[in-house]
């Protein structure tokens, strides 16, 4: 997700891990040059954060896991697209955030 145009690397990653159309995985590069990269996932679809993996040496490859840091909402972390996708600006109806 680009929320403002100027920026070389996108804001933050949301995909399905479940299924395709049900948003359950939001990644967020933690560093300007997204080499390090935090995955937060809702594990029961139920909208909250369950989950939080860390990729902290850019090969792609989670090295641990933990909870999150604090109580997290999928549509806090992804307010722009969820967003985009409830207005139609966004043209894949059939995908949706878990909630």
């Amino acid at each position: 997700m680009y929320p403002d145009s100027g920026r070389e690397h996108p804001a933050y990653a949301a995909k399905g891990n479940k299924a395709s159309t049900r948003i359950d995985t939001i990644v967020v590069g933690a560093d300007p040059q997204w080499q390090v990269l935090v995955y937060y996932f809702d594990t029961d679809c139920d909208g909250v954060i369950d989950l939080v993996g860390y990729d902290t040496d850019g090969d792609g490859t989670i090295e641990r896991y933990g909870p999150p840091p604090q109580p997290l909402r999928i549509v806090s972390l992804a307010k722009e697209l969820l967003a985009a996708l409830q207005e139609g600006t966004i043209l894949y109806s059939q995908v949706q955030a878990c909630k």
